[in-house]
């Protein structure tokens, strides 16, 4: 336990001095379960088309995973059984994998969506795709797979005529905007999100598609909508 306190300490100094005595109630709030309490303010951005340069290395295979793709991969740090449901349900995933394994991954659906992670809903319409779950493995990151991703993605709906590209960004993960913006993607919509005690409330500051003011849902996915 004291092996960790110095590494604890270090949290609580950095946090006291980016946010004061705020960081307090915000450290506590963020370890409930998120059907308890959870609060966030996301930016919703799009992109007409990349133009990003692509590096190609060997033994890491560029590849659409499929359903019967799945049972081949091997140390697989997402869930097999869910991954398949996806697929199943229209949802499509490109990866890049070495010696069977995905390094970097990508997921995109389209139709009218609600997006549970930010209780909000998008309409992609027949020009748009809306994109997610977008990770790359820690000892894989900062050598260029995102940017394959994107553009092997890009070429797979532009052959619908499929351009516009959505994703959701939570605005306190910096690190994933700077990247998004670097490629091209722009800000079109702006939401605050909170969960409390199993109700889900979602205010739309800024939003491209029609839809209310605020929303409320008591946890289950809107009628007539796919979840994601």
């Amino acid at each position: 336990m004291m092996t960790k306190l110095p590494g604890i300490l270090r949290r609580l100094r950095d946090g006291f001095k980016s946010r004061g005595f705020a960081f307090i109630p915000q450290a506590i709030l963020s370890r409930l379960p998120r059907w308890l309490y959870f609060y966030d303010r996301q930016l919703l951005t799009v992109t007409n088309g990349f133009d990003i340069p692509v590096r190609h290395y060997a033994d890491y295979e560029l590849q659409q995973i499929t359903e019967e793709e799945l049972p081949k991969l091997t140390g697989v740090p997402f869930s097999i059984k869910k991954a398949g449901r996806e697929l199943r349900e229209g949802s499509i995933c490109f990866a890049v994998t070495k010696a069977g394994r995905p390094v970097a991954w990508r997921w995109a659906a389209t139709g009218t969506l609600y997006i549970s992670y930010g209780n909000t809903v998008v309409h992609t319409g027949d020009n748009g795709y809306y994109s997610y779950r977008l990770e790359t493995i820690p000892e894989e990151r900062f050598r260029g797979h995102v940017n394959a991703i994107f553009m092997a993605m890009q070429s797979y709906f532009a052959a619908s005529n499929r351009t516009r590209d959505y994703t959701l960004i939570s605005m306190r993960n910096i690190p994933n905007l700077r990247m998004h913006m670097r490629c091209g993607f722009k800000s079109v919509g702006r939401t605050t999100v909170l969960n409390i005690l199993g109700l889900h409330f979602c205010f739309y500051k800024q939003w491209p598609f029609h839809t209310k003011r605020l929303t409320l849902t008591l946890g289950k996915t809107p009628k007539g909508m796919r979840a994601l």
